[in-house]
């Protein structure tokens, strides 16, 4: 049978179709790749959610851990606060046999390799270097602060420089001193203090090696009120700094005396024989100590923090902490003699 040509309707019919199709086709391609689009996108936004969430979890972890490190801290800065309460003059160690570390306790906590660490520094057999703020008697602050310096080998002009770094001018003082035009040429630059110091930290700034930084430390430091010198423990050199019309036989007697039985009060000390013919000021001494520094160091979970706390012993016998810094305080503790030795007391 011979076939009959197709319409021109039929083949339109047939195109229509294919056309249908291949459009069908094309439309679910287009709406896989749309879907899948949009998978991504909402597997990104919920991958970055719980990255977010994450990173809050871990950044709660850290401030939680730090709270606990914290309060560990502080109970060790407690004890010391007990321990400074109890201490008595008969009790401490003359400054030869210890010039700074009074007390160190380390304590074992619940874990082996947790650990915490109290370390008491006397800060009352140094010279106060915020004397140099008084006005009125500066030159003759300025003077004691250079012999102090000379007797321990450190040149007599840093007491300028330290004068500068206190004082409330930008009058240079001497050859050795230093205003804000000299620390404003470093990198980072940054001005005098202009006040009286708050912390040994401070020292650092001076552009001073670490060795003459250490010696400073030992003679020298920085309270608050200038309560007096304990006599009970102070240097032969710091002695002579202070007092430098005693005669070497003078001072052999008192630091004899000190090293023997000590003074009970102000008043024995300023009636012995070696200080007949001086005029000392009252004010200037005590006989016991009224302020230390205490370091305290925790590890927990492998972390380690550190604190550093200044306390202040009334004359009611009441300990209070007049300054804390949360931190890493190695390379102070380095200066003041504390080592990372990992032994117990």
């Amino acid at each position: 049978m011979k076939k009959q040509p197709l319409s021109h309707s039929h083949l339109s019919t047939s195109s229509h179709k294919a056309f249908l199709r291949v459009s069908f086709k094309q439309s679910r391609g287009v709406a896989l790749i749309m879907a899948l689009m949009v998978f991504a996108l909402v597997a990104a936004i919920a991958s970055s959610i719980m990255m977010q969430l994450s990173r809050e979890r871990d950044l709660l972890t850290n401030m939680q851990n730090t709270a606990v490190l914290k309060q560990q801290l502080l109970g060790g800065e407690a004890w010391a606060r007990h321990a400074f309460a109890l201490m008595e003059k008969s009790t401490l160690p003359s400054v030869t046999e210890v010039p700074l570390i009074l007390k160190t306790q380390h304590f074992v906590l619940d874990d082996d390799d947790d650990s915490m660490r109290v370390s008491i520094i006397d800060r009352q057999n140094c010279y106060n270097l915020n004397r140099l703020t008084d006005d009125e008697n500066s030159d003759e602050m300025l003077a004691e602060v250079k012999r102090l310096l000379t007797s321990v080998n450190l040149n007599g002009e840093i007491g300028e420089q330290l004068k500068d770094w206190i004082d409330n001018d930008q009058d240079i003082s001497g050859e050795g001193g230093h205003e804000d035009e000299f620390y404003q040429a470093l990198s980072p630059p940054f001005r005098t203090a202009d006040s009286k110091l708050v912390s040994e930290t401070e020292l650092m700034l001076l552009q001073l090696s670490d060795e003459k930084l250490k010696i400073l430390l030992k003679h020298f430091c920085a309270w608050p009120e200038d309560i007096g010198i304990n006599i009970n423990r102070v240097s032969p050199k710091l002695l002579n700094a202070v007092l430098p019309s005693l005669t070497d036989d003078d001072s052999s007697k008192l630091m004899a005396h000190i090293a023997t039985a000590g003074f009970d009060s102000i008043k024995d000390f300023l009636q012995h024989d070696s200080l007949a013919s001086f005029d000392v000021e009252e004010s200037d001494w005590r006989v016991d100590i009224a302020f230390v520094d205490v370091f305290v160091d925790v590890t927990l979970g492998g972390r380690t923090m550190s604190l550093h706390s200044k306390l202040y012993k009334a004359n009611n016998g009441v300990v209070s902490s007049y300054y804390r810094a949360y931190g890493w305080n190695r390379r102070l503790q380095q200066l003041f003699g504390i080592t990372n030795d990992a032994g117990g007391q």
